[in-house]
């Protein structure tokens, strides 16, 4: 279908800078997510391709042909806009039928096609309301279904189903992912909640301030991030952060804020000689921090006691707010975990799944 290819991409309105040196690639018949924090640069992106906006420098690319120039009219892709940007003088229906009709589509034909994609995103019964008379997934549902009739090999969707519950959310997904599937066509969507940006994504594209801060897959993304900012954002309150000093005895290397001293089993040697007697960011998921009773096959018990301050429940699991003397953190656990507010507890934390980084320029170490 369709292969997008953005080469040292600058965009400047004004003075401000929008865009800075971006490059990044949105495989053939592949979902990307464009993710970062607010203002980041992630609309423009959608606008560039779909031909809203054109760059003040660097290239953008379908299927290896340079399309700078090319209107938006001309390109393949179709826009879901955050606001969904419907007709407000037309129905529903008339939305959706509205790019089949410049297809020169019979009537009949029109109404199956409608009839069925109408049916497949549970919206039969509002195809003869107007969008002022729709709630919000009603309205996303249309603007997806009318982006989807037009058959582009390119769907841009910005900021999907934000303004939908978790439930509904996860249905239009799924029949979203469906087509893209069946049919083939590259998805490009842009999402400030990471865990949206993972949820169905391909690929993960992390910016910051305008700039590329990683393009990996979606797995590597949360699983192997390559500085602290990826880790912070893509983990979001989950995330956890130690400062801690690289300690070098005898028996290798330990990490220690004072108050516990954790030590490093494998092959470090070679990552942390620059680092003895500094201190670095000792990265977790609060998910991968345990209460002693429950414990992990490790090599040590990399283990450290906390007064915990505060207990949030949440659903099956509560999440613990403790302190070190030195260090706050969080660990997620069973609503059955037998911990209380006031108590010293002694945690312990999977290294497996842990990251140090740099807290000079936010590098990963290890």
């Amino acid at each position: 279908m369709a292969t997008i290819i953005l080469r040292h991409i600058y965009k400047k309105i004004g003075k401000i800078n929008i865009l800075k040196d971006v490059s990044l690639e949105a495989g053939d018949k592949n979902v990307l997510a464009l993710t970062g924090p607010h203002s980041c640069g992630k609309t423009m992106i959608l606008r560039l391709i779909a031909g809203l906006e054109t760059p003040s420098k660097g290239e953008e690319l379908f299927d290896d042909k340079r399309v700078n120039s090319l209107s938006c009219a001309k390109r393949d892709a179709a826009f879901i806009f955050d606001d969904f940007a419907l007709y407000p003088k037309m129905t529903a229906y008339e939305n959706i039928a509205f790019g089949l009709r410049n297809k020169k589509l019979s009537k009949r034909e029109i109404v199956v096609i409608i009839s069925q994609i109408a049916k497949d995103f549970d919206i039969e019964h509002c195809l003869g309301k107007l969008p002022q008379y729709l709630n919000a997934t009603q309205k996303l549902a249309v603007a997806i279904a009318r982006a989807l009739v037009k058959e582009k090999k390119v769907i841009l969707f910005d900021e999907p189903a934000f303004l939908i519950n978790p439930q509904e959310k996860i249905k239009m997904r799924n029949v979203l992912s469906r087509y893209q599937k069946e049919r083939g066509f590259t998805l490009i969507y842009a999402a400030s909640d990471p865990l949206e940006a993972l949820a169905w994504s391909n690929n993960v594209c992390l910016l910051k301030d305008g700039q590329v801060v990683c393009n990996v897959s979606s797995k590597d993304a949360y699983a192997s991030p390559i500085n602290k900012f990826a880790f912070d954002f893509l983990q979001g309150q989950a995330a956890n952060c130690f400062k801690v000093g690289v300690v070098k005895t005898e028996e290798g290397f330990y990490l220690s804020d004072g108050t516990f001293e954790i030590a490093l089993g494998g092959d470090s040697n070679a990552q942390l000689t620059n680092f003895i007697d500094k201190q670095v960011d000792l990265c977790i998921n609060s998910g991968d921090i345990y209460n002693k009773d429950v414990s992990f096959e490790s090599p040590s018990s990399n283990c450290l006691k906390a007064i915990v301050e505060q207990i949030f429940p949440q659903g099956d699991k509560q999440y613990i707010y403790a302190n070190t003397g030195k260090n706050f953190f969080t660990a997620s656990m069973s609503k059955d975990s037998n911990v209380a507010a006031g108590k010293i507890v002694e945690f312990e934390l999977n290294l497996k799944r842990a990251f140090l980084f740099n807290p000079q320029d936010g590098q990963r170490i290890l």
